[in-house]
């Protein structure tokens, strides 16, 4: 932001000077002024964006190398196995949990151009939302999601999963599930859809929660909601499941896979969600 302020100032100084010096006429000036600004700021968001690059291009590569360590350790299980299945989860969870923090702290130099790049705040805010979010501070995340964008459904359903985590009032779930919908675009939303669908099952609503698979039917094709939307036509809602949104779905903390290597999934390491 602060860049558009001063470029504008120095359009402004520059065509008053060519114009007071009798460089150019008025019209002309103002014609160079406009021409100094675009190539003043198509300059400078060059410059920002190779710097901004640089950072997150190193925590990408923070994120990369926790992705190869996971799969060397993986690798090297499988032909010498770990005395506990526990213990190696937890060793992973660990290593995830450090490249977490150290990609968060990474995070922090992209502060210094806040000044100088609109909306950045907010990017950088939603991008430590996702880490606090994957590393269950969730006091952070309740500080940091108002100020994020959440402009996918993958951060939408993070919304919508911490105000169950808070027990909202139904009413505010399906406010905010309404509003969060009219935003996606066809073929988009399994997993808020169906994350809702479970919440309301949760809740003991289960006409809503086969009104809103229904309705994800006609936005969508997901052989997943599909086939809970016909147990609970069917009076089957104990056979409802998730699982087959994978990662995506255990991400949400709202339930536990069945069987926790799942998680670990080494393709995913360098995902934020």
């Amino acid at each position: 932001m602060l860049t558009i302020f001063i470029n504008l100032f120095l359009a402004v100084c520059l065509a008053c000077v060519l114009w007071m010096a009798h460089v150019a006429a008025p019209v002309w000036s103002v014609v160079w002024g406009v021409v100094f600004a675009v190539a003043f700021q198509v300059g400078v968001g060059l410059l920002l964006r190779r710097k901004m690059k640089r950072v997150t291009d190193e925590i990408q590569q923070i994120m990369m190398g926790a992705q190869r360590k996971m799969q060397a350790k993986m690798a090297q299980w499988q032909h010498r196995p770990p005395s506990s299945p526990k213990e190696a989860q937890q060793e992973m969870e660990r290593d995830q949990r450090a490249a977490i923090a150290q990609a968060l702290q990474v995070v922090e130099k992209l502060g210094a151009y806040n000044k100088w790049i609109p909306l950045l705040n907010k990017q950088t805010d939603t991008m430590r939302m996702q880490f606090c979010w994957q590393l269950k501070e969730f006091d952070k995340v309740d500080l940091l999601m108002p100020r994020a964008m959440l402009a996918d459904p993958m951060l939408m359903s993070v919304k919508l999963a911490r105000m169950y985590m808070k027990d909202a009032p139904t009413e505010e779930l399906a406010k905010q599930f309404k509003k969060f919908t009219s935003r996606i675009r066809y073929g988009q939303g399994e997993l808020l859809y169906g994350a809702y669908a479970w919440m309301l099952l949760k809740r003991g609503d289960v006409d809503g929660a086969l009104k809103v698979l229904i309705d994800a039917e006609t936005k969508m094709e997901s052989a997943t909601l599909k086939g809970n939307r016909a147990h609970l036509a069917n009076n089957r809602p104990n056979h409802f499941s998730l699982t087959g949104l994978g990662d995506s779905w255990y991400a949400l903390w709202l339930e536990e896979p069945k069987v926790r290597q799942q998680r670990m999934n080494p393709r995913h390491a360098n995902r934020y969600f």
